[in-house]
This record gives structure tokens, sequence and C-alpha cells, in this order.
């Protein structure tokens, strides 16, 4: 790392996230796209795992996944497409159920004389979903009422058993994770498979979050992010609306949930009502992963991640150019021009990395595109430039009362200079996109460790200072101080959620989770948290 990226760092200027592993090129985090792994099965270093041929198996193996997964990055793991992911899984899970009920009733019964048992074996590998007409077994029965009668009771059984058997996996999967795996926060992307089994699989791990795991103790992970699109979850009367609504009820005793918006404007251009895998996906903690500058036909959520993200210290150029806007905006503009190339240098020794290098990631091709690769020892630089490099920025509101003596909760001016602000960092990162050919995003800073960071050092430089260094951190990326009005914090924010393409976080405390997602949907917020309170 050049000497002038490692001082910013320890002066509080910025925040290099991935500078414990600068030299091991490790990238930050993915969106793991397990429909690829679980189509041919994946090895890991000790063991193969064959493809899963049950819900149980679905969720082990999204277990190992994950874990391994975690082993090559040092940030966040993430499924963005968890419902449709696991939905095969269920319906194998059915077919098995089905079969076997069906030889445990012909155990005790004649029945097996009058039916044409290698008919129906192959009636049932024709099963693509558990939502079937039952009747289509109807010709196996010799128009017998009682073998009509049979399968429809074969039919139901079939689906109790295979519900069970997705709660199990979902309790098994979730404990598992807070256990096994407790050191990796794993986010999940849920909500828009209107499928029975899709469906299936959102209920059940929305029921296991609600119960906890036991003794009062609450699932750390996963946070799960709930999906909001209308038609599919949005209305009453939407196919997966109560879904959305057992989501609100699971929010009001766990903040595990978290809600995006996939009609906002910022989220809508890339969808397609046909491909789940055009819907954004969302980490935890706002980063948000589908544009894809770099090749469009690779605008998909998963498979991709961040490669590296640094933190702008907004209050600290503020507090260096007191009261003069034009010399805090010259200021930005070098400041942002060094991070772009603390990431161009970043990037560099990542790209220069070996397949081998990231045994799970690249060799069992979960980053996209990486099944190009023949040989263990190529570069990965071709499919790295799909991730994005993430340029962040945190404490808008305390640079506002340094330039403007208000924060833009409470002054129009500083509503306005606020978005100047982030306008013109997200025009400059437009501008590295077509300079650089690179994945260049604005994101706004969520980690309370930064901004703790940051207001540490400024209180040692520049003393106490009301309402910019006396506190414990600073207010996170473009969030509002304090707002309890969350109709107008959800207002004021949502403008900046359309320039933030990396990654966005509107968090407000309400009583009436419901209305709070319309009142977010209505503003156009691309991703929310909701903090229930009586």
């Amino acid at each position: 790392m050049k000497k002038k990226f490692s001082e910013l760092h320890e002066n509080g200027d910025i925040y290099i996230n991935n500078i414990k592993y600068y030299p091991f090129g490790t990238i930050e985090s993915c969106q793991i796209n397990l429909e690829k792994l679980f189509q041919n099965g994946f090895s890991t270093e000790r063991c193969s795992m064959r493809a899963p041929q049950s819900i149980v198996s679905y969720a082990m193996l999204t277990l190992v996944a994950i874990s391994n997964n975690q082993k090559d990055q040092f940030g966040e793991q993430s499924i963005p497409a968890f419902d449709y992911y696991m939905a095969p899984g269920v319906v194998k899970t059915f077919k098995k159920e089905f079969r076997q009920t069906v030889y445990d009733i012909l155990e005790y019964t004649d029945f097996d004389k009058f039916i044409a048992l290698n008919g129906i074996e192959r009636e049932i590998d024709k099963i693509t979903s558990i939502d079937f007409d039952i009747s289509t077994f109807y010709k196996y029965t010799r128009d017998s009422e009682e073998l009509k009668r049979m399968f429809r009771v074969v039919y139901e059984k079939a689906k109790v058993k295979t519900n069970k058997q997705v709660y199990q996996s979902m309790e098994g999967f979730v404990h598992d994770l807070n256990s096994i795996c407790s050191n990796c926060l794993t986010t999940i992307n849920i909500g828009t498979d209107v499928s029975i089994e899709g469906r299936s699989i959102s209920f059940n791990l929305l029921r296991i979050i609600k119960e906890g795991l036991g003794d009062n103790r609450v699932a750390v992970s996963p946070k799960i992010v709930f999906k909001i699109k209308n038609g599919i979850n949005f209305r009453n009367g939407d196919p997966n609306y109560d879904l959305m609504v057992e989501a609100c009820e699971v929010s009001k005793v766990t903040s595990n949930i978290s809600f995006s918006f996939l009609d906002s404007d910022i989220n809508i251009e890339n969808y397609k009502s046909d491909d789940f895998n055009t819907e954004v996906a969302y980490f935890e903690n706002g980063t948000r992963i589908i544009d894809n500058f770099v090749d469009k036909d690779k605008v998909v959520s998963s498979g991709r991640g961040v490669i590296a993200s640094t933190v702008i210290n907004l209050p600290r150029i503020a507090l260096r150019c007191s009261n003069s806007i034009e010399d805090f905006m010259n200021e930005l503009n070098d400041k942002v021009d060094i991070v772009k190339d603390q990431l161009i240098e970043s990037y560099d020794i990542q790209s220069n990395k070996r397949v081998k290098d990231f045994p799970f990631l690249m060799k069992e091709h979960v980053w996209i595109d990486s099944e190009r690769f023949e040989d263990e020892n190529s570069k990965i630089k071709k499919v790295l430039k799909n991730g994005v490099l993430q340029i962040s920025f945190t404490g808008l509101n305390e640079a506002l009362i340094v330039l403007n003596e208000n924060g833009h909760e409470s002054s129009m001016k500083s509503q306005e200079l606020g978005f100047k602000i982030v306008e013109f960092l997200a025009n400059k990162t437009k501008e590295y996109v077509e300079r650089y050919n690179l994945n260049f995003v604005l994101s706004g800073n969520e980690n309370l460790e930064v901004s703790k960071y940051f207001v540490e050092i400024d209180r040692v430089i520049f003393g106490k200072i009301k309402g910019v260094t006396d506190k414990d951190f600073y207010i996170n990326s473009f969030e509002l101080g304090d707002e309890n009005d969350y109709k107008r914090k959800i207002k004021i924010e949502s403008k900046y959620h359309k320039l933030t393409n990396g990654g966005h976080k509107t968090v407000v405390f309400s009583n009436d989770i419901e209305n709070t997602i319309k009142c977010m949907y209505k503003y156009g917020i691309g991703y929310g948290v909701i903090k229930y309170i009586e």
C-alpha cells in the first residue's frame, strides 16, 4: 500500500475496510448463488458434496457453502434469492414423501394387485411442483373410488409431512448458523417466490426467527431482507401478502428483519418479472448489489459482491474548511480522487491473485463467470471486475452542522446542501466508471465502528464541538439526526437512496410496521429498517 493511503487511514481522513487483508488480496463479500452449487454438488477442502436430494440436504449444504465461502472473504455473506434456491429441495422432499406414503398404504391393503406401480412411479417422477391436480393419478385407479380416495389422502399427508420437514430443516439451519457459524454474519433475501414451495421456505424461516433459539435467546443470524414488490406481496390480495404480514409480525419481536423495495426508482430499472436473478439483493448493512456497468449481460445480483470499500470522513473535511463551502467541495473532490486511486490499487493487488488462492469462491465457481477458468493458476482479473468498488461516506449531518450551523433535519438550506454534496459524489463515481471501466459505486457507510473511529480522532484534533464531536460516533451515512417523525425522515432520506447505487439504509422507529412499509414504498426508499416501539 502506498504510504499516502495508509497515512490517511491512520489520521482518520478515510477508513480502508480491507486494510488488514490488503497483502492477501482478500475480497470483501459475495451474494452466493446456491442454485449453481446445488446443480451438480460441490467440493470443500476435505470432501465432495453430491447434489442434494431433499430439503434437509439443501439446508445442510447451504450451511457448508456459507462457512466455506467465508474462509475466502472477510466480510458479510448473503443469499440473494433463498426462497427460489431452496424450493426445488421442497419438491424433491414432497416426491419422496408422496412415494413412501403410497407404498405405506399399499403395504396394508390389497390395492397393489390392481395398481400399475411402474406407471405411478413414472408419474411421480414427472412432478415439478407440489401444486398439481391429484386427479392426474386417477388413471391408475381403474375407476375405483377407494383408490381415488387413497390418492387424495396420500396427497394431503405428503404435504403435511413435507412442511414438517421444511420446518425442521429451517430450524436446524438457523440453530447451526448461530452455533457452528457464529462468527459469520449472513443475510438472506426472501419474499418474492410465489410458488407453494418457495412460500413454505419463507414462512417457516420467518417462523423460526420469530420463535428464537430457546430459553428466550434471539437468533443473531441470519438477517432477513424481505423484498417488497407490488403484485407479489405489497397489497392485500397479492399472492405473498400474508408473508409480508408475517414479516411485519416478526419485526415486532426481533431486529432481524429489514425490507427492500423492488419498485423504487433505483431498484426497478433492471428488474425483469420472469427472472429472479434481476431482483436487487442487499446485505444487512445496506450494501446493494445489482448494477454492472462493466458487463451489461451480467446485470444480476447472484455471484457478485464487494471487491473493496473505503469510507470518507465528511466532518473532517468540513472542520478543516470551516465555513467555506467552496473549499469543502474542492477538498472533497481531491479526497474522493484519492479514494478512487486507493481502490484501484487494492483491485490491482486482488486481480493478480490466482484461482487457487480462493479454493471455494473461485474453484467452486461461486463468483460469477469463474467457471471459465480451467487452470487453478489463472489470474482472476477477468471475472473480478464484475464486483463493485465501493466509495462510502459518513457523517453528512455533522458536516452540514459545521458548514451551515444546522443538520438537514432542521434546515431546508442544509437539505439542499446535503443533496448537492452526495450528488457530487455520485457524479464522480459515474465519471470513474466511464474512465476506468470498473464498477465504482457510491454508498452510505453503516458501520458504527468506523463512525466512532472518526469522531474519536477528530475530537483530539479539533476539540469538543457541539453537535459534531461531542458524541460517541458520527451519524451514519446521510441519515438525519434526532427526528421523531418517521414519515418526515423517510421523505428526506429517500432522495439520497436514488444517488447511492452502492448501498443505503433508512432506519426509523414506529409502532405501525405495515403503514411504515407503505410510507417507504411511497417515497421510493430502496432499503429500510423499522424498529418496533410499543
